[in-house]
């Protein structure tokens, strides 16, 4: 690969494969849409990466209402005992 900066060109070659992780930030909307579907869900369902935001307290606190058991842990896992569909309202 060469890129030209003003009249120099620099050639780049790859010594190694380049290997690695990357850990995107959360996203309200997909926590939001999981919250939802392990509330709606059977048993328990551990939500990790949970974007812990404004708008996600509030879907927790309108979950809560609905009848499904919702909490944080030290880690900002999410911790949620779905109702099986069955809903309070």
């Amino acid at each position: 690969m060469a890129a030209s900066m003003g009249q120099e060109t620099i050639r780049i070659e790859p010594v190694l494969p380049v290997r690695g992780h990357v850990r995107p930030p959360g996203s309200k909307s997909i926590t939001n849409r999981a919250l939802v579907c392990a509330a709606l869900a059977e048993g328990e369902s551990f939500l990790g990466g949970a974007l812990r935001s404004e708008d996600t307290e509030v879907m927790v606190d309108a979950l809560r209402q609905l009848g499904a058991a919702v909490q944080w842990d030290s880690t900002d896992q999410l911790r949620v005992v779905g109702c099986r569909g069955r809903l309070l309202a």
